[in-house]
């Protein structure tokens, strides 16, 4: 049973999970966070790769490595991919070293979680393409998250902190766009 405060560890696979308190000494999200390699420009990076379910945004993913764009970032057509399925999500920084994604169809994120050996994290607006992260998690890890939310009130679809800003609803992706090369006819 997560209590606030204490962090545990789950002993299948590396993630650890802790009810973290806000000033007001209440529970403001619950965390799940396991060390990844993510892809990046110049190959390989460590990561923290979390998944939160949090007052603020719901729930979100979260990459913290330090090597995410310095410009505040909110874009409306990031993706969240699971085992290949795209989920439509808003990409947002958090504090000057995170990066988060809150999908559209929370929900269906958080079913499918169940079942899912990778997750690949895009937003074009910052910059970002994860590449296929290995997830390892474990339904007890998982389970945990989801008990958590519920014991504490928070729910996944939308921010509940009245101080959080706003998020837009999550949009597809625009679809690439070839150039258009000239051929011989013109």
């Amino acid at each position: 049973k997560p209590v606030a405060g204490k962090q545990v560890q789950f002993p299948n696979g590396t993630w650890s999970g802790l009810p973290q308190t806000g000033p007001n000494g209440k529970v403001r999200q619950c965390v799940l966070v396991a060390k990844r390699p993510r892809a990046g420009p110049a190959g390989a990076i460590d990561t923290r790769l979390s998944l939160t379910i949090g007052r603020g945004s719901g729930l979100a993913f979260a990459i913290l490595d330090g090597e995410k764009p310095c410009e505040d970032i909110l874009d409306d057509q990031a993706e969240i991919v699971l085992d290949g399925h795209s989920f439509p999500a808003v990409a947002f920084t958090v504090g000057s070293s995170s990066l988060a994604m809150h999908p559209g169809d929370a929900a269906g994120v958080l079913s499918a979680l169940e079942k899912t050996a990778t997750l690949r994290l895009r937003s074009d607006g910052a910059g970002i393409d994860t590449g296929a992260i290995a997830l390892d998690l474990p339904g007890e890890a998982l389970g945990w998250l989801k008990q958590c939310g519920k014991l504490f009130d928070i729910v996944i679809d939308r921010p509940i902190d009245p101080n959080a800003p706003d998020l837009p609803a999550p949009r597809p992706r625009s679809p690439e766009i070839a150039s258009g090369q000239p051929t011989a006819a013109g």
